[in-house]
């Protein structure tokens, strides 16, 4: 079943989520604080679904946000009054206001990040051609009790997820730096159940593409493309579902959630570091 549905809407829906089996996957505890208490907005949640909005809804996008300013409201030193104020880069004092809920505002290096983004999907031809192509633009998708929301399919059968990429690396969205973070984050699970999801009422669809962004200063473009029965990403995302979904029915099933199922261990294995170092010593 395919719905359009304003996101809050969507969010109320009781099936579950590829967000939440995500959450399952680090512990059934994980799960119940998501369910217990939400999502949290983070800075970087709210960076990226500031972008989501301004490349694929931009009306949502300025119902949500004003560009502000600050500026002298008096005559201060060589400032006249309506001078922008700047920062210790010498930038002008420029935010994303959200217009109802100042958790939401974008200001500082966000702001900065966010233009960097804008900039270089703005240069990217390939990255822009890609979201011209977009048919369905938030449409959710219900089967039994699960359900996904991609962010656009294209006319020619492509479901794309958009990903602010962050993290410490320089250039986060390439590919060893976000096939780590692929991992990590569970993207595998995600790109298997949006894609048997969606197959289901589009029985045509190709496959999947990841349109990456870094969330730095400079920016840059990625742009990911998985095919079932090719990727080794889409056999691994399907191991992973389907333990997620077992464990989602035994979560279901139990009232206790714990964080750890073993808590008592003989030994601990050597990390990485740890195993190089014993090794030298060994060979001295």
């Amino acid at each position: 079943m395919i719905l359009n549905l304003p996101i809050n809407e969507y969010h109320k829906r009781g099936e579950v989520s590829s967000s939440l089996l995500k959450a399952l996957l680090v512990s059934p505890a994980h799960l119940q604080l998501v369910l217990d208490k939400g999502f949290k907005p983070t800075k970087a949640t709210v960076l990226g679904d500031a972008i989501h909005a301004w490349i694929l809804q931009p009306v949502r996008f300025h119902e949500m946000y004003e560009v502000v300013t600050e500026v002298y409201q008096r005559k201060t030193g060589d400032h006249e009054v309506g001078d922008a104020k700047t920062d210790e880069d010498g930038d002008p004092l420029t935010m994303l206001k959200h217009r109802t809920d100042s958790r939401y505002d974008i200001k500082g290096e966000e702001y900065k990040k966010f233009v960097a983004m804008i900039n270089t999907y703005n240069e990217s031809i390939e990255a822009k051609a890609l979201v011209l192509s977009a048919e369905f633009i938030e449409a959710s998708f219900f089967h039994e009790d699960m359900r996904v929301r991609p962010d656009f399919i294209t006319k020619d059968g492509w479901i794309v997820d958009i990903k602010t990429v962050g993290g410490q690396a320089d250039k986060p969205s390439s590919p060893d730096n976000f096939g780590r973070d692929f991992f990590d984050r569970g993207y595998d699970l995600q790109m298997y159940m949006y894609y048997q999801l969606v197959k289901r009422e589009m029985p045509d669809i190709k496959g999947f593409k990841f349109l990456c962004l870094d969330a730095k200063i400079p920016s840059g473009v990625q742009i990911y493309t998985f095919v079932d029965g090719e990727s080794k990403w889409f056999e691994l995302g399907g191991y992973r579902f389907h333990k997620a979904i077992e464990a989602y029915k035994e979560y279901k099933e139990t009232i206790y959630h714990p964080v750890y199922k073993v808590t008592e261990h003989n030994d601990l294995n050597l990390s990485y570091q740890a195993e190089s170092l014993l090794a030298e010593y060994r060979n001295e």
